[in-house]
């Protein structure tokens, strides 16, 4: 067995602290201390920053020694960390939702000051619009100090460090647009930035589940399921696009049924008919946004 420290391999493999009665058999223990330098350190003289710049095997973080490492830094303060930040994360992500729920049922035909002076809603909209843009400053700052201490090829060779960014400009200017009120009637660019951020905000939560083992395994499952049928996506696709075009062509005689009469249509009814029935009608004909909502 591999040990990080005297004090493990006192309490958790020989388990010496514990108090016995009676005569107990002597134990003749051979170790051998090896110096890992900056194994536990944090920053980029830290051992796993070394390895992770290296492109190593995924195996290596396997090995008893590194998997040691790993135990004894996440015990030290990594868990404690990533609890408190994936809370902080969780509450604005639910903050967000409530914002964009408010958001929704708001009379976007008042001004700022009307909106506050309307009742608890506005004024309770109004602060969380102020708490969002200051999170999201703090997020930036802390994404800025990521970048500048792994460099721009390395941070972006992160998918959740291109969700980050693209998250964080996008809360920056939703809220500033808002509080102008500007482009938020209908048709404006708001609704849809707020939609699209709403999904990036939860998306972001995964991140956090991947670290815990309760949820870790599921959310990495998930992620190969879904790189796994690619190429069935493709070949659905393919499939749509030839019976869709086959279809329209052939009801444009049909005068009755108006779901094949345009292409776009045709994919619609198509996927409807695959994957289920759903009531569009309202998104065919009314909205500002409905193409983007189907």
């Amino acid at each position: 067995p591999i040990f990080t420290n005297v004090r493990n391999l006192w309490q958790s493999h020989l388990r010496l602290h514990e108090v016995r009665t009676g005569p107990q058999p002597y134990a003749h223990v051979k170790a051998s201390l090896v110096r890992l330098p900056f194994a536990c350190s944090v920053g980029k003289d830290s051992l796993l920053q070394t390895l992770v710049e290296s492109d190593v095997p995924v195996q290596a973080y396997g090995t008893p020694t590194l998997r040691a490492v790993i135990k004894h830094k996440w015990r030290l303060y990594a868990r404690a960390k990533l609890i408190t930040r994936a809370l902080n994360y969780c509450f604005f992500t639910a903050v967000f939702t409530v914002y964009g729920i408010l958001f929704a049922l708001e009379d976007h035909s008042l001004s700022l000051k009307d909106y506050w002076m309307s009742g608890h809603q506005g004024q309770f909209h109004t602060v969380l619009a102020i708490y969002l843009f200051v999170q999201a400053g703090w997020f930036a700052a802390i994404e800025l100090k990521q970048l500048l201490a792994t460099g721009l090829r390395m941070y972006f060779k992160s998918g959740w460090n291109v969700l980050d960014i693209c998250s964080i400009s996008m809360m920056l200017v939703i809220i500033p647009l808002h509080i102008s009120r500007t482009a938020d009637d209908a048709g404006g660019a708001l609704a849809p930035l707020i939609a699209f951020e709403i999904i990036l905000c939860w998306f972001k939560v995964f991140f956090y589940a991947l670290a815990f083992e309760p949820t870790g395994p599921v959310v990495h499952m998930v992620f190969q399921i879904s790189y796994a049928v690619r190429s069935w996506a493709v070949l659905l696709l393919m499939n749509m696009v030839a019976f869709g075009t086959a279809l329209m062509v052939l009801y444009q005689y049909t005068a009755s049924d108006g779901s094949f009469s345009g292409f776009d249509l045709a994919l619609l009814t198509l996927f409807n008919s695959l994957f289920g029935v759903f009531d569009n009608t309202a998104n065919l004909s009314d909205g500002s946004w409905r193409q983007l909502a189907l």
